[in-house]
């Protein structure tokens, strides 16, 4: 099933599955209000919730990391690119837990 993307009224953007059949159809937002299908750009990843080790951080919403990225000024800094930092930085652990061991 494909992923939609739906905005509300209120703001809130969320992702639905739902057959072909039924695109086009408004969903419900959490808000109870009719959301409409937008179109957005190709390659758009759903929020995974995901705890980042190297910021000892837990990002259950995109909203949340989005902020969070806002404090520290790593507005241009995707999730995947941040998973892939974080790749990286376990990577790394591993090898150096391996050499001192």
């Amino acid at each position: 099933m494909p992923i939609y993307v739906h905005l509300c009224g209120c703001g809130n953007r969320f992702e639905e599955y739902k057959p072909i059949s039924e695109a086009g159809k408004p969903a419900l937002c959490k808000c109870g209000k009719k959301a409409k299908q937008i179109i957005d750009t190709m390659g758009y990843e759903p929020w995974k919730p995901f705890y980042c080790e190297t910021q000892s951080k837990y990002f259950d919403t995109r909203e949340s990391y989005n902020n969070y990225c806002k404090k520290k000024g790593l507005d241009g800094i995707t999730v995947g690119e941040h998973r892939q930092i974080q790749q990286r930085a376990d990577h790394d652990r591993r090898e150096r837990r391996l050499k001192a061991s």
